[in-house]
């Protein structure tokens, strides 16, 4: 079986699209002269078709170290067209380091309001994964390998569409919010029941239903913001979010993790100037994250914070954290 972690190999990927493919596949190793002067393809290799597709599948070694995905799928776009090819698989691998590109490549031909033919090209910044070194592997797995062999072109869209994706995290996000707060949730053909885990300070449970739900969707919602400015970086290169703050790695080392780093992120980081925050959040690993001053990290009443005295009677387990934080990283952002 293929390792989605290991730098490209043309046999390994070959004997994947074997299983992944319809059994029409017809494997082939044809290197094919590129009809254009190319900015970024060194060389391009013909791995084969599947007719019940009407899909060819291509190699191109590039040159780009900076992964140019709309400049190479441009490119590509150029070759199908030269050749006469609407529907494409297309590994693209730099000459140098370890990552690479899985993508499919279309091109529809629609008649516009003039009845003029018009060509619509598939957005590059969609049906595509990051594959080797280091790359989050998760989604690939599940819609690549796990789902087996592609019915159809209807179904291979679907395991490259990122709407899918997207749903399948929203999924993943919903039952952690279930886990968090209690109640049903639907999981595909069946109904589970889940206990709550959060404790409000002295707040019962029954009777303040909607209390816990409004303070799981700010936090839920919060985190996920910071999930994002943690995959942004500085001008010097560095996150905007550290890992020893919000990582399951900082949960390791940081016991009671939501009062020990989500509170003093949330409002004496992200909520106070740089020069107003207290001596401890001025130095590693808090100084390099900038101040926010949209409102979304003030507290509010019922987040149960005031200054610097955290309630330790509103209680999230540290294995919620890190089931929701491992959702987070097994996703590229």
């Amino acid at each position: 079986m293929i390792d989605f972690n290991q730098p490209y190999s043309r046999p390994y990927f070959t004997s994947f699209l074997e299983n992944f493919l319809p059994e029409d596949f017809k494997e082939q190793d044809e290197n094919i002269e590129i009809p254009f002067q190319s900015k970024y393809f060194e060389s391009v290799t013909f791995l084969g078709e599947a007719d019940s597709l009407s899909l060819t599948i291509y190699e191109v070694q590039h040159s780009s170290e900076n992964d140019a995905r709309i400049g190479l799928t441009r490119e590509m776009f150029r070759l199908m067209a030269a050749f006469g090819k609407r529907k494409a698989l297309v590994v693209l691998a730099p000459k140098t380091g370890n990552n690479y590109r899985f993508s499919l490549v279309t091109i529809d031909l629609n008649i516009d309001e003039k009845n003029r033919i018009k060509k619509d090209f598939s957005n590059p910044k969609r049906y595509s994964f990051i594959l080797g070194e280091n790359a989050k592997i998760h989604t690939p797995q599940r819609f690549l390998i796990a789902q087996g062999r592609v019915s159809d072109f209807i179904d291979l869209q679907k395991r490259f569409s990122v709407e899918v994706v997207n749903k399948e995290f929203y999924n993943q996000i919903a039952v952690m919010f279930s886990r968090l707060v209690g109640g049903k949730r639907k999981q595909g053909s069946r109904t589970k029941q889940y206990d709550h885990v959060l404790l409000l300070p002295s707040t019962p449970y029954e009777n303040n239903e909607q209390k816990y739900k409004e303070f799981a969707v700010r936090l839920i919602g919060r985190t996920v913001f910071c999930w994002f400015l943690k995959k942004k970086k500085s001008a010097n290169g560095i996150p905007l979010i550290p890992e020893d703050v919000l990582s399951t790695f900082a949960i390791s080392f940081n016991p009671n993790y939501y009062h020990g780093r989500v509170e003093p992120l949330f409002f004496n980081v992200l909520n106070t100037p740089v020069n107003d925050r207290g001596t401890e959040f001025k130095e590693q690993p808090y100084n390099k994250i900038p101040f926010l001053n949209g409102g979304l990290f003030e507290p509010q009443p019922d987040d149960y914070y005031t200054g610097n005295r955290p309630n330790y009677a509103l209680k999230i387990p540290d294995q919620w954290w890190k089931d929701f934080i491992n959702i987070l990283e097994t996703y590229n952002f």
